[in-house]
């Protein structure tokens, strides 16, 4: 006989049993299993354990609650940091924050050596890639001036 636990978790229940089995039957259950002892012998039954659901890294319908928890996190950063209000209107904090939703929870800040370090010198190339080919794109029609 199969006992539905839970929405989709099936387990076997023990059979029915006479009113003189029923004396004879002593049952204990222990965390997630339940042991049935008869003169026959001993016979378990173990709860199978709820399946895990996949976490979503991004949902289109986030909590309320964590919506303001973000909010008050940002706002104690900025004020205990003394960063300027307006930094949350800029580009770039928009595009952190933006990238922080698709990074696991187990995911560690850049420590400041990192940032002094390899992540400096990675956005100094990226930087210097851009401005490069911006400004060589009308080089033809204005020409360059190298000065100093």
């Amino acid at each position: 006989i199969v006992k539905a636990t839970g929405k989709n978790s099936l387990s076997p229940t023990p059979p029915p049993l006479s009113r003189t089995s029923r004396s004879l039957t002593q049952a204990r259950i222990s965390n997630s299993t339940l042991t049935s002892s008869t003169k026959r012998g001993a016979k378990k039954w173990t709860k199978k354990s709820p399946r895990k659901k996949q976490r979503n890294l991004h949902t289109d319908h986030p909590d309320p609650q964590s919506q303001n928890r973000l909010d008050v996190s940002i706002a104690d950063f900025i004020i205990s940091n003394s960063l300027p209000f307006n930094l949350t209107c800029d580009s770039k904090f928009l595009a952190m924050i933006k990238n922080a939703r698709f990074v696991p929870v187990t995911y560690v800040p850049p420590s400041r050596k990192d940032i002094g370090g390899r992540l400096l010198i990675e956005n100094y190339n990226i930087h210097m890639t851009e401005t490069t080919s911006k400004l060589l794109q009308d080089a033809e029609l204005f020409g360059l001036t190298a000065m100093g």
